[in-house]
């Protein structure tokens, strides 16, 4: 998230009965809450594989802090003071676990950290050796909590570490590599340079994970191209280029911090991918990543192309009647006071709907209607 921005990256979520989350200046987690069991994890970036951000369960009151911790170890400050970086969402478990990304180094560094719920108290702590790509606000690092109580988190090269027993002291970990474990250990200083996971990932009911990636350099044994992947519950790898998935040779890029979709029948998903200007909402396979659909993101005001920008971090959200909602900036600048477009599709990327006037950085959230009287 932009620290003290938006919902879905960082922002301020309701996790259940046990706590809600805000993001503070100061990079600090801090939780409130009574301490009760929670029915449903908070398992993905903005909650489920949809990233709807709706919890099935009421949220405590905002008037106690039961504990709190740091998510950023060294926070740099901008001379305006501000920090310009997306925070990885938390996760937590059924057994009330909270699994937390906390950045350790200046410029780059992470390590995942579980936290007991109910008092705060720490359970364990895995370093990665997760590099960031190139970039201007600090990308999210983001994991995923897998049916079967499986953690996946980002490694180095392109790699995704998982974590047994996410609830316990002890946990068996392992690297898979979607292109090959065996080629990523044979040539592991290659991969670490030349490949960087650059989005959150998503793991659907059925326990595959989806993430995008940017290859920048050489890739023995194989040739990568950023795209992106998807590794099975069995730890099978597949991947599509980004610029195969929309048919443009043009594009070059899955979008900064854009976590896959899955949609409601879980058949499909949903990606942006760019050339670093402009670019597709993209619908891909679920199983073999096969393009199925795509569209040009414009600007639903001027009718040019849309500005994607990988300082956002908007991904996209499919609602509960299977719409895809995903935020742009506008073109041409500011057209709409630097707040962007949230774009509305129907579920096959072949109808515009009405438009949001906002969501450039932001991860649009689902509402019930109950909550709005009016």
């Amino acid at each position: 998230m932009a620290a003290s921005r938006h919902q879905a990256d960082s922002g301020i979520f309701a996790y259940v009965n046990v706590w809600t989350v805000v993001s503070a200046l100061l990079a600090t987690l801090v939780l409130t809450g009574a301490a009760l069991g929670q029915a449903v994890p908070w398992n993905d970036f903005a909650r489920d594989a949809q990233h709807t951000a709706q919890s099935l369960t009421t949220s405590q009151a905002l008037n106690q802090i039961r504990w709190q911790t740091p998510v950023d170890l060294a926070p740099q400050y901008s001379s305006s003071g501000e920090l310009l970086i997306h925070y990885g969402s938390p996760l937590v478990t059924a057994a009330n676990t909270v699994i937390l990304p906390v950045k350790t180094g200046a410029t780059g560094g992470f390590q995942v950290e579980a936290i007991n719920g109910t008092n705060g108290n720490f359970l364990w702590t895995l370093t990665t050796d997760y590099i960031l790509p190139s970039h201007d606000w600090i990308p999210v690092f983001g994991g995923a909590l897998a049916p079967g109580s499986l953690l996946y988190f980002p490694g180095a090269g392109g790699t995704v570490f998982s974590r047994t027993n996410p609830d316990s002291a002890s946990g068996t970990v392992a690297r898979i590599a979607f292109y090959g474990t065996s080629l990523y250990s044979a040539n592991a200083a290659a991969y670490n340079q030349s490949v960087m996971i650059d989005t959150p990932i998503t793991a659907d009911s059925s326990g595959n994970i989806y993430f995008g990636f940017l290859v920048t350099g050489a890739t023995p044994g194989t040739t990568l191209e950023s795209g992106i992947a998807r590794i099975s519950a069995s730890g099978q790898g597949t991947w599509i280029a980004a610029s195969t998935a929309a048919d443009d040779s043009t594009i070059t890029e899955v979008e900064y911090n854009c976590a896959p979709a899955v949609s409601l029948d879980g058949t499909a998903i949903y990606v942006a991918v760019t050339n670093g200007n402009s670019g597709y909402l993209v619908e891909l396979n679920s199983t073999t990543l096969a393009p199925i659909a795509r569209v040009r993101l414009l600007d639903p005001e001027s009718r040019e192309e849309a500005w994607m920008d990988n300082d956002s971090s908007a991904a996209p959200t499919v609602g509960p009647d299977g719409d895809v909602y995903f935020g742009v900036l506008e073109t041409p600048v500011p057209e709409n006071h630097y707040r962007g477009w949230l774009l509305h599709f129907n579920s096959t990327l072949s109808q515009a709907k009405t438009p949001g006037s906002f969501g450039w950085d932001d991860t649009a959230s689902v509402v019930p209607s109950s909550m709005v009287p009016s």
